[in-house]
């Protein structure tokens, strides 16, 4: 990725906030280690002081890593994906109902362009419910190079991932023109 897609990326950030409602955004590159934050917008709401840039998220609980689980090559993201499932599988929980779990995730983020977490139990990250939507940013070719996420507090930002709040952003993510 060139320096100038990054840049064109973070300079649009303020003015996307600040059009979907003053919600954190966070902007993710595919790192070494999986879905990496590298800049975040806190909007005139941030939804915490815990977010850093270099923080890893996971693959299959944030809306960041689905989004790179559903629009990056597979072969990309298998592993990791492998790897995440299986360390958040509770005792409880059968291997094979979780993947396809996971996988009717990754189909509806697919269908909408429209990556989504929205567990109502409280985020392992701010420590309370969230709400979180992501989206690809693509460079010339189509090849997902960024992912944008909205991010708030659950009682701001509703879950449906049809609505408003996620359509824009996706929209925004669009209309940012990255080169490679």
């Amino acid at each position: 990725m060139k320096p100038q897609a990054l840049r064109t990326a973070i300079d649009a950030m303020p003015g996307i906030s600040t059009a979907l409602g003053d919600h954190t955004l966070c902007l993710s590159v595919w790192g070494n280690h999986g879905p990496t934050a590298i800049h975040f917008e806190p909007g005139a709401q941030p939804v915490s002081g815990d977010l850093r840039t270099g923080l890893v998220v996971s693959v299959t609980r944030s809306a960041a890593g689905r989004a790179f689980a559903a629009f990056l090559p597979t072969d990309i993201t298998r592993s990791f994906v492998a790897e995440d499932l299986r360390l958040s599988r509770t005792s409880m929980e059968d291997a094979a109902a979780q993947q396809a779990a996971f996988e009717l995730e990754m189909e509806q983020a697919r269908a909408s362009g429209v990556a989504r977490s929205a567990d109502p139990g409280p985020s392992p990250i701010q420590g309370f419910a969230v709400t979180a939507f992501s989206v690809p940013i693509r460079d010339s070719l189509g090849n997902m190079i960024m992912a944008l996420t909205i991010i708030s507090h659950a009682s701001r930002l509703q879950p449906d991932r049809d609505a408003e709040v996620p359509t824009r952003l996706a929209q925004a993510a669009a209309s940012i023109a990255v080169d490679g």
